[in-house]
């Protein structure tokens, strides 16, 4: 399984030199926080990242939500070849030092 993994953000802006300006948020799509922090402040420069908020659900909460009973896995489309996710194995990886 190779390929990159990206993670939805949401990020809120104001304007730099106003601590009272209107707030703006904008959704940027790359793989860690700190990445989405400096593309957006290197797509808008006047504007100061107040808050950066994850949308896109982590392995954690999707697990727990399918111990929960959640249909969270019948709300995705099945991959080609795959009846559901339950029948794939996971297989811890091994340190070899």
């Amino acid at each position: 399984m190779s390929g990159i993994w990206s993670n939805k953000f949401e990020i809120a802006l104001r304007p730099l030199r106003e601590r009272s300006g209107s707030q703006t948020v904008v959704v940027i799509e790359t793989r860690t926080a700190a990445q989405a922090t400096r593309e957006a402040t290197a797509r808008f420069p006047e504007m100061k990242v107040v808050s950066v908020t994850r949308i896109t659900p982590t392995v954690a909460s999707i697990k727990a939500a399918q111990r929960a009973g959640s249909t969270y896995n019948n709300e995705r489309p099945a991959a080609e070849g795959q009846t559901s996710a339950a029948s794939a194995v996971v297989a811890p990886i091994r340190r070899v030092s």
